[in-house]
């Protein structure tokens, strides 16, 4: 492997890690957020209703803060862009699934679950993204 191309690839490695935690970084504030007012409700006097909503909106809220982490490090230049919805349309799949996976094992599992199976999963989506010919490349 030449020098230039192992440089090539390092520097992607090390793209994909600091793009994954800075959407792990971002979907933990955006739980967080989520807590801040999830607590109140799910432990005040609220309809069974209102507390369902609540506890189905964590995934979602969440998977918009691993989203917005992945958009805000593809602001930088020199990086490649993405469309946010389908950043958003993946990292709400995965934390979707990763709660539905454990919620029968008890609500504190979820965020678990999620703040460990996203960011994996958007590692995997940088890879396949990587694998996609350019539009370049296609008209060859």
């Amino acid at each position: 492997m030449k020098t230039g191309r192992f440089a090539k690839l390092l520097w992607w490695w090390a793209t994909v890690f600091a793009k994954t935690i800075l959407s792990l970084i971002f979907g933990a504030i955006f739980y967080t957020g989520w807590l801040a007012v999830a607590i109140p409700v799910l432990k005040g006097s609220a309809p069974v209703a209102v507390k369902a909503i609540c506890w189905l909106s964590a995934p979602v809220v969440t998977a918009l803060g691993f989203a917005l982490g992945v958009t805000c490090f593809e602001l930088l230049p020199g990086t490649r862009k993405t469309k946010f919805l389908s950043t958003l349309k993946w990292t709400l799949t995965t934390c979707c699934a990763a709660a539905a996976a454990v919620a029968i094992f008890g609500p504190m599992l979820i965020v678990f679950a999620m703040l460990t199976a996203t960011p994996i999963a958007i590692a995997i989506r940088e890879l396949l993204i990587a694998k996609r010919p350019t539009n370049a490349n296609k008209k060859q």
